[in-house]
């Protein structure tokens, strides 16, 4: 359980890696009904290029790259993906820390003349160009024709389950120049422009303050609509870690009662052990054993007890954890701190329940010991 708990928090931190520890992202929101009426009544059609440059005269603000997202299909010669094509600059790379595996991103210039080429995820790499170098292959986006001139770095391992931190895998996208997407792909009448702008807050400003101050920026030029929202990733980590807790609490009391039916079991051995050596106790005794030897005979017992059945405990536990990662997906790490912790807690069910039939055996008279048949 502590394995399943750290590789979910580990699997947190690096979905907020991903997203960028110092990156904002506006992304837009699908307004329905009355709002999306008031919305165009008042000339907001959401997140534009326009926006995008706003934001870029901010203060706090190192770049800016704006998303479009454009639903065409995606093809390789006989081959097609459900991938998803994104229309950004060419700062992209630098705003949200992804870099390019091999070949270039998109330049300025690419925008400039609308032109016809690509950079693809890694995945999407995969799957469209299996085992041939895509660089320098031609793809099909709609209907038209793009090079690919890149390839991303993978990032999926820390984006496939972004999606619990507003995160995509953004391993499966095709990237091609904004202005390219927006004159060559149909869009959607009622939807925002850009699906979303990332931005990159330079080096030491608070990024709170100028999310506050990109906030009201949008605001003031949507005439007050809040057809968007600013997402913070640290925020959204705090919110994960949050739900983690929770998860915790409940994993630790499943943990617990199982805990403490174990450690009735071996109240309940040693209870019965007593009986059974009840003349043993009696001879120790007289003998010249003491109350305290006598506990720390059964309480030793106990503790063994224990200690065997959590390291078979360990080692199933460590076989579950990476079956757990292999079979459904998750994310699991068996750390020395997460086997020490078992380790202690498993002799000191031991100790606690091993106690009473330890004592119970020390205050036993000797003399009824010896009768005892």
């Amino acid at each position: 359980m502590v394995s399943i708990a750290e590789g979910a928090r580990e699997e947190a931190l690096e979905q907020v890696r991903a997203l960028g520890a110092s990156t904002l992202r506006v992304r837009a929101k699908d307004l329905r009904g009355q709002d999306l009426a008031r919305a165009r009544a008042a000339g907001v059609r959401g997140l534009s290029l326009e926006d995008a440059e706003a934001v870029m005269r901010l203060p706090g603000v190192g770049g800016v790259a704006p998303l479009l997202v454009a639903k065409a299909p995606v093809k390789a010669g006989d081959k097609s993906s459900d991938v998803r094509v994104v229309g950004t600059s060419a700062a992209y790379p630098a705003v949200v820390s992804h870099p390019v595996a091999s070949g270039r991103f998109l330049a300025p210039e690419d925008d400039l003349r609308r032109g016809t080429v690509a950079v693809l995820g890694a995945r999407a790499a995969q799957e469209l160009l299996p085992f041939q170098d895509a660089l320098g292959k031609d793809i099909s986006i709609g209907r038209e024709t793009f090079r690919v001139i890149g390839v991303m770095e993978d990032r999926r391992q820390a984006t496939s389950k972004g999606g619990g931190l507003g995160g995509a895998d953004s391993s499966r996208d095709v990237y091609v120049p904004v202005l390219a997407a927006r004159a060559r792909f149909a869009a959607d009448p009622v939807g925002s422009p850009l699906a979303e702008i990332a931005v990159r807050v330079t080096d030491g400003q608070p990024i709170r303050t100028v999310a506050a101050l990109l906030r009201e920026t949008l605001l003031r030029r949507h005439e007050g609509i809040e057809d968007f929202e600013v997402i913070v990733p640290e925020e959204l980590l705090r919110q994960g870690q949050k739900s983690q807790r929770i998860f915790n609490v409940v994993m630790g009391a499943i943990a617990s009662i199982s805990l403490v039916v174990g450690g009735i079991g071996i109240m309940n051995v040693m209870l019965v052990t007593v009986v059974q050596r009840t003349r043993e106790i009696g001879i120790r005794r007289a003998t010249g054993a003491t109350r305290k030897d006598i506990r720390d005979q059964f309480l030793v017992e106990a503790l063994t007890i224990a200690v065997l059945g959590g390291a078979v405990g360990i080692v199933l536990g460590a076989g579950l954890a990476f079956a757990i990662a292999l079979y459904a997906g998750w994310l699991t790490i068996v750390s020395p701190y997460s086997v020490l912790l078992a380790f202690t807690v498993a002799g000191a069910t031991g100790v606690g329940f091993g106690l009473f039939p330890a004592v119970k055996a020390s205050r036993m008279d000797p003399i009824d010991c010896l009768r005892h048949e």
